[in-house]
């Protein structure tokens, strides 16, 4: 049956009307954040978070420090104190709280309809937790010199999903601001307001306050920044050659997908026991132990060091940049296949240190109780992650495994005409600062390559099967003929 139609005015009205409705139901919430700091040897921050475009009568706010897929250390006192809320109109709003496991709180903040300002102090006092024994990271501090500090021990959030990787990408306005003293530059972050598109990309942030050296690079039309503790923490050598291989590394990656998800880039360099690294938005660090000369690549331990630079770097993209919810190998899977595969394009690693590196693979394969019982799309391992061997294993090994052989298809598949590196530069199209699902990702394979990788997630992804050691040499073949692991820049032992 035929409806009478509206009156044109009544309808003019209705559509402003319901227009302005769906606006307000499908806003993104919006967080704005100020840090201020008085002086350094306060160890003490002060954060105001004020929070818009929520519904409902009750504010769930994380407390710090917060997991992000990292070791991550404990406070040794309460970390936030005085945390207060109020509405638009300076009225207090009830809170209550409850510990977490890690020191943290959730706060629950009521009534919380329109815009909720919250105000905090934060203690940075922090100390080694089980799994940073296990996995050293820096752990942040403050001195009367200087700090480093990480976004997920600074920053306290409102809980946008239950499902933790969920409610990390969905898209919200988040602005950043410092209020700091003439004395205390920060490093690692734009100065200014700076604008990020989910939680995210705001907890892992690093950055430094206070005394730091430096230097700038000019690669790939972006503004690239070294950061040092000191100027004699690496000598004339080793800082030119640390300047020109990282010039190298981010031409290459920008290269790579095609352009960056954040338009400056900042590596902190240091020295510690041990070679790591850790990734961020805007900064990512390595690290190497004392004595190791940086600048000569006839060391070992020189050449793991630019693998870790270019590794974090490249997290930079996977997963800050584009994220694999339903699928938590992926973050260190791939990219440590990439780490190595693309320094051995810049030859700053040898094809002899990667195959040594597997040769431990099969111990690894008899050793591991999870290795082939568990999924890799098995959600537990965002929060296991660093639990112990037998979790890490799963993405680390497995994960990078799993990454050799799916490159080795698509090449195979198409006679060399495709390969992962499409999939990758066509995920960083479609999902930059955002998403992807496990269909997604399939989808996009096909799409970029062609290549029908459903039955080959089924048994390595979906399924519980690791691949064989004896598979992996086999792709190790197929790789070097397919010259994945061909040098495309002249070898440079010395600057």
């Amino acid at each position: 049956m035929r409806r009478k139609l509206l009156n044109p005015g009544l309808g003019a009205i209705f559509l402003v009307i319901s227009l302005a409705f769906w606006s307000e139901a499908f806003a993104e919430p919006s967080l704005d954040y100020t840090v201020a700091l008085s002086k350094l040897d306060s160890k003490q921050l002060h954060v105001t978070l004020t929070i818009r475009g929520l519904e409902g009568d009750e504010l769930i706010i994380h407390g710090v420090p917060a997991y992000m897929d990292n070791p991550l250390a404990r406070p040794r006192r309460r970390a936030v104190r005085r945390l207060i809320a109020r509405d638009e109109a300076g009225n207090d709003l009830r809170i209550s709280s409850k510990k977490g496991s890690y020191g943290q709180r959730t706060y629950r903040v009521s009534p919380a309809a329109g815009t909720v300002v919250v105000d905090y102090d934060l203690n940075i006092d922090f100390k080694n937790s089980r799994q940073t024994k296990a996995y050293a990271v820096k752990i942040p501090f403050m001195d009367r010199r200087r700090a480093w500090l990480y976004g997920n021990y600074v920053f306290c959030y409102p809980v946008l999903d239950p499902d933790v990787p969920s409610a990390m990408r969905i898209p919200a306005n988040i602005h950043l601001d410092f209020e700091l003293p003439d004395d205390i530059p920060l490093y690692g972050l734009p100065q200014g307001p700076i604008h990020l598109s989910n939680l995210h990309e705001l907890l892992p942030l690093q950055f430094g306050l206070g005394r730091y050296w430096t230097e700038q690079i000019a690669t790939a039309g972006r503004k690239v920044q070294l950061i040092y503790e000191s100027e004699n923490a690496f000598d004339d050598s080793e800082r030119e050659a640390l300047r020109k291989r990282t010039a190298r590394i981010v031409s290459r990656l920008i290269e790579f997908f095609g352009d960056a998800p954040f338009p400056e880039q900042n590596f902190y360099y240091f020295r510690k026991d041990g070679i790591g690294g850790l990734e961020g938005a805007y900064t990512c660090q390595a690290y190497v132990r004392p004595g190791v000369d940086v600048s000569d690549l006839e060391d070992r331990s020189a050449r793991a060091f630019m693998v870790v630079a270019l590794h974090e770097y490249f997290h930079t993209w996977n997963p800050i940049g584009m994220f694999a919810l339903d699928d938590p190998w992926f973050k260190e899977g791939v990219t440590s296949y990439y780490g190595n595969v693309l320094s051995i394009n810049l030859a700053h690693l040898e094809l002899d240190d990667y195959v040594a590196e597997w040769a431990s693979y099969p111990d690894v394969l008899e050793s591991d109780s999870l290795l082939s019982q568990i999924q890799l799309t098995d959600p537990r391992i965002w929060h296991k992650e660093y639990d112990g061997e037998d979790w890490r294993m799963l993405t680390y090994s497995r994960g990078h495994a799993v990454a050799l052989l799916l490159d080795v298809l698509i090449r195979d598949r198409t006679g060399n005409r495709h390969s992962l590196d499409d999939v990758m530069r066509t995920l960083f199209r479609d999902y930059r600062h955002g998403a992807f699902t496990h269909d997604e990702l399939l989808k996009s394979i096909t799409s970029a390559t062609g290549v029908d990788a459903g039955p080959f997630f089924e048994e390595y992804v979906s399924g519980i099967r690791a691949p064989t050691f004896e598979e992996v040499e086999r792709a190790f073949e197929s790789a070097k003929r397919f010259g994945i692991f061909d040098t495309s820049e002249e070898p440079a032992h010395q600057y």
